[in-house]
């Protein structure tokens, strides 16, 4: 090792985590660094009708509007463990730069003239994929990230797809609370696994 310069950890992504699994790695020397529980949505089956206290406005992603659904996401998830802390350009090329990103799909949520959410979709084939919710903190707790989750799947639902399918951090209890209550069921957990070599 060269005297002033760290050698990168190793890492592993599991896309089946279990107990074994963990035990496994563990042996090895590896520690789960991150995980996510992956949840499915029926689409066969009538989704939840949510209400709002006030009107919402969905608007598609467009150029004209990157800034808000960046701001708006920067908002949602800046106090979120291990926020990236993305650029806007970073931020909108992962979002969008995929062949499988719907813009058509992807809306943010408009109240009073002011921005307070945003749900961005990806087409995975036979089902599709919610990138990301997020709602405002100062919009939270009045049914809007609800809302914005079954406005998605009635739009996939329209789109003939057979599920949905989300991922959520393991350490984001509220959401997954939030997505278990709609009606999505988690399938698996997935994660990375990291060791110090060298």
């Amino acid at each position: 090792m060269v005297q002033g310069h760290s050698v990168p950890p190793e890492e592993i992504r599991s896309e089946s985590v279990t107990d074994e699994v963990i035990a496994s790695y563990a042996e090895k020397g590896y520690t789960l660094d991150f995980a996510e529980e992956v949840m499915r949505y029926d689409l066969s089956r009538t989704h939840p009708q949510v209400k709002v206290p006030f009107e919402v406005s969905y608007l598609n992603w467009a150029p004209e509007r990157v800034h808000a659904f960046f701001t708006v996401y920067n908002a949602s998830f800046r106090e979120r463990p291990g926020f990236p802390d993305w650029s806007e350009a970073e931020w909108v090329d992962w979002t969008s730069s995929d062949p499988a990103f719907r813009s058509d799909l992807s809306v943010l949520a408009v109240v009073q003239g002011q921005a307070v959410g945003f749900v961005t979709n990806a087409d995975e084939g036979q089902h599709g994929y919610i990138i990301q919710v997020g709602v405002h903190p100062n919009w939270r707790g009045q049914g809007l990230g609800a809302a914005l989750t079954t406005y998605a799947l009635q739009k996939w639902q329209e789109k003939g797809k057979e599920a949905v399918i989300l991922d959520v951090n393991v350490n984001n209890p509220g959401a997954m609370r939030l997505y278990q209550q709609l009606g999505f069921v988690v399938i698996r957990r997935r994660g990375k696994f990291s060791r110090r070599v060298g």
